[in-house]
This record gives structure tokens, C-alpha cells and sequence, in this order.
């Protein structure tokens, strides 16, 4: 009976876990499968009401697993300068909106971002670059979504490798099976249901914050809430770079251009912007305000784990009621990012210069069939990954967090450009200029996820990302500045 009672908050969370599965995939087989393509399947076959966009707006426009995970293990460098991120976010997809419209752009014609840049910069190897860039960026942001979801089933299995990894692959396959069932359709289906759980588990953590009294050694003051502890250049470093990726996000980042795309229009996509702010808003700065609340308490919390443990174990009320709705909620905004990725991965492949005829000419069984196998194919490399790397992971997330944004970030010159010229013809250019300089950044942001993981230098990848995008700047300049030039570029392939 003893261990029964001990083992009450597990078993609370577990079913949980089932019920709120069960509701994903009882949402994902309802949806109307009838004359499903290609079309349907990525882009729900452009239908989305303003509610509909707005709830999978605010539940999976910007990964909230990953958020959370970033928030936790940066909360005592960078305290309330956090709120940089969710201010930015918001604001930059306004901009967005009123540039797109006040341009004319044509989502339509513009499927992806490699569409758009296509349009103005007709070169097919800058356009697959640029879609290479995106499906890693993705494939990224998918790896961190299944680590977080692996750390929260881990905690209730074996800590082990094998453990760890089957659980990685499972949830994978997990989230894989019910996009499945319906694609992108089946996703905003089940928005509505992950983001009630997501505000719950934040509402529930904020409370927790408030009513937790101070440790009995309080290991910071209250200014702690305000301060931080890195060097007020890092400090500017990191407002800067994060006010730039989250204001930049919307012109390079392609899951929130597919949410659009999917809308019945542009009008409507934005009464569901503007509906569900409030959300959106709420869902990132209250978080903040939560983990640095625990911390001025002297609760000194930096990795994931070690918060379930401590929902988890400081006092029964909360193990039983908390840890729950912690465990379930978390587990909710994993699958409502998770699946956008895999969503975006597969609606980027299939752009216009890459496999959109091909994919075009499959029966609809066919298409989603090769896209499974593609899919499997992705988690089993990132379950070995996981399997060689699990023990170091904890010093490889925020730079790949970093790095994830960072890559599609570089391509900030070229999509603003070609928003900007849109209504003009497309321009003769340089492409191996572009290319190289694409090549360039993108290889600048990805070996700065290796440089921060080994020297853990504060504000170094942040720096990098930064840096990337100056060859691209000068790249698009000089290409339509000097685009009748020949040089040995020119033999480049």
C-alpha cells in the first residue's frame, strides 16, 4: 500500500500522458481525409479560419518545448533581459504581416520561402540551398522537441542508453503516426487541445512560483530578478541577437510562411494573429517570470530534469497535482512543435524545385508512404546521434537552439530583399556569389554549435549567428550591384 501512495504522482501523470494521447489521436482520425494530396496534406488545403490559425499560432509557432528548455538553462545569465524573446517575436510578426500585405505578396505562387527568394533570384542550386538549409534547421529543432519528451519519459524508466534512445525513437514514431492520419489538418486539430494543456502546465508553474516560501539558505537576493550574470557586453549581444532572430523570424522561418499559406487568406490569418497575442505572449513571458521568480527563492534550477525532480519532490500537494499537469503539459507543447517540424520538412521538399512534380505525379498513398520512409529514416540517424551523444546533450542544446533559428536567420537579406521587389520581374544576378556566400554563413552557424558546447563561452553563438549574416548582407548587394560581371566563380557548378 506503502508504494502505492509513493507511487501515486507517477501513476497520476502516466494516465495522464494515456487520456491526452488518446485526445490527440481521437482529434488526428476525425479529420476528413476525403480527396487528401499533396496539397492536403501540407497545407490542409489552404482552409484554415482565423480561430484555426490562431489556437496553432499560439501552440506552435515557435517551439515551446524548446522555449522552455532555453528559458531554464539561461534564466541566471540573462534574467528579466528574456523577455527580449517574446516582445521581439510578437512584434516582428506584425511587421511581417503589414510588409507581406503592403507588398502584395502572393502566397499562392509563394508555397515556401525558397519559392519566394525563386521569384526574384531565379537560380535553381540558390533555391535547394536554401530548402537544404531549412529541412536541417528543422530536423534541429525536431531533435531537440524528442530530447525534451525523452528526458520527461526517461523519468520514469531506467536511466540508461538503451532507455533513453527507444524512448527518443518512440516518440518520434509517436507524433509521426498521427500526422499521418491527416497531415497538417490533423496538426491544427489538435492545437486547440495542446494549447488548453500548455496554458494549464504554465498557469500551474506560475502559481507553484508564487507560493513556494524562500529556501531556508536563499542562495540570491531579490535583485537577482533583475540582474544578471554575464557582462553587460554579452548581455547587449544577446538582447541584440535575440531581438533580431525573433523580429526576423517570420521573413525566414518556414512553418510560420506555411501557416499562412494553409489560411483561407491573408485577412483571415490575420484576425487569428491578432486573436491569439494574448496567448502567445502569455505562453513565453510567464515562464520567465516563473523560473526567475524560483531562483531570487534560492530554488537554483537550470536543466529540465532537475525540475521534475523538484515538482516532483517538494512536497506531496505538488508531486501529485503539479508534477501531473507539469508532465502532461510539457509532453503536449513537445507534440504541438514536433509535429510542425516534421510538417515543415516535408512541405519544404516539396517546393517547386524540388519534388513538387514528383510528388505531384504519386497517388496519395504513395506520397505519404516515401515521406514515412523518408521520416523513419531521419529519427533512426537521430536516435544513433542520441545514443553516441546523450551523455554530453545537456551542453549541445541552447547552441543548437541557437543555431536552429540562426541558420534560417542568414537568409534574412535575401527573403526581405525579394518581399521588398516582389511586384517587379526577377533581376539578372550573380547566383555563385549568393551560393558561396549561403555556403559561407551556413557552415559559420553550424560550427559555432560545436565552438559553444566545447568552451561554453557565454554569448559566443549568439556572436557567431550575428557574424553569419554579414556574407550573405555583401553577398546580395554585390550581386544585384555587379550582376553582369563574369569571374571564376562563374565555373562553379
Amino acid at each position: 500500500m506503502d508504494t502505492i501512495v509513493n507511487m501515486l504522482p507517477e501513476i497520476i501523470a502516466l494516465l495522464g500522458l494515456l487520456i491526452s494521447s488518446t485526445i490527440f489521436y481521437i482529434y488526428a482520425y476525425k479529420v476528413n481525409r476525403k480527396n487528401l494530396d499533396m496539397e492536403g496534406f501540407t497545407l490542409s488545403n489552404r482552409s484554415l479560419s482565423g480561430n484555426q490559425f490562431g489556437n496553432t499560432f499560439a501552440a506552435s509557432s515557435m517551439s515551446l518545448a524548446t522555449v522552455l528548455v532555453f528559458f531554464i538553462s539561461t534564466q541566471k545569465e540573462y534574467g528579466l533581459f528574456l523577455l527580449t524573446c517574446p516582445v521581439a517575436f510578437v512584434l516582428g510578426q506584425y511587421i511581417f504581416f503589414f510588409t507581406v500585405k503592403k507588398c502584395k505578396v502572393d502566397f499562392g505562387q509563394c508555397r515556401t520561402i525558397s519559392d519566394l527568394i525563386f521569384s526574384v533570384f531565379p537560380s535553381k542550386k540558390v533555391a535547394r540551398i536554401i530548402t537544404c538549409i531549412t529541412v536541417v534547421s528543422y530536423i534541429g529543432l525536431a531533435f531537440i522537441e524528442l530530447y525534451v519528451g525523452t528526458v520527461i519519459l526517461t523519468f520514469f524508466l531506467p536511466k540508461s542508453a538503451l532507455w533513453q534512445t527507444l524512448s527518443f525513437f518512440a516518440l518520434g514514431i509517436t507524433v509521426l503516426s498521427y500526422i499521418r492520419l491527416g497531415g497538417y489538418k490533423a496538426i491544427v486539430k489538435t492545437d486547440k487541445w495542446q494549447l488548453f494543456l500548455m496554458l494549464l502546465a504554465i498557469t500551474a508553474i506560475f502559481i507553484f512560483s508564487i507560493l513556494l516560501p524562500y529556501s531556508s539558505t536563499p542562495k540570491t537576493s531579490i535583485n537577482s530578478f533583475y540582474f544578471f550574470n554575464v557582462s553587460p557586453w554579452w548581455a547587449f549581444i544577446f538582447v541584440v541577437q535575440i531581438a533580431f532572430t525573433n523580429i526576423t523570424g517570420p521573413f525566414t522561418q518556414l512553418t510560420g510562411w506555411q501557416r499562412i499559406v494553409a489560411s483561407s487568406s491573408l485577412d483571415e490569418a490575420w484576425k487569428g494573429l491578432k486573436k491569439s497575442t494574448w496567448k502567445t505572449l502569455f505562453i513565453w513571458t510567464v515562464p520567465i517570470l516563473s523560473f526567475i521568480l524560483l531562483r531570487t527563492k534560492g530554488y537554483d534550477i537550470t536543466e529540465l530534469e532537475k525540475f521534475l525532480y523538484f515538482t516532483r519532490n517538494t512536497s506531496y500537494l505538488t508531486s501529485i497535482i503539479l508534477f501531473p499537469i507539469v508532465v502532461v503539459g510539457f509532453t503536449s507543447a513537445l507534440f504541438s512543435s514536433a509535429d510542425v517540424a516534421i510538417i515543415a520538412i516535408i512541405h519544404a521538399l516539396s517546393d517547386n524545385n524540388t519534388f513538387s512534380k514528383k510528388f505531384k505525379n504519386l497517388s496519395y498513398n504513395k506520397f505519404k508512404n516515401y515521406l514515412t520512409i523518408f521520416t523513419v529514416s531521419i529519427l533512426i540517424v537521430l536516435s544513433v546521434l542520441y545514443w553516441i551523444k546523450y551523455i554530453e546533450l545537456t551542453n549541445y542544446l541552447v547552441p543548437l537552439v541557437h543555431s536552429s533559428f540562426g541558420q534560417m536567420n542568414i537568409l534574412v537579406p535575401l527573403s526581405a530583399y525579394a518581399i521588398y521587389s516582389y511586384k517587379n520581374t526577377s533581376i539578372e544576378f550573380n547566383a555563385n556569389y549568393l551560393f558561396l556566400s549561403i555556403l559561407m554563413g551556413w557552415g559559420f552557424v553550424l560550427m559555432g554549435v560545436w565552438l559553444s558546447a566545447k568552451y561554453h563561452f557565454p554569448g559566443l553563438q549568439q556572436a557567431i549567428v550575428v557574424f553569419s549574416i554579414l556574407p550573405i548582407l555583401i553577398a546580395t548587394v554585390v550581386s544585384i550591384k555587379y550582376r553582369q560581371k563574369k569571374s571564376f566563380f562563374s565555373a562553379l557548378p
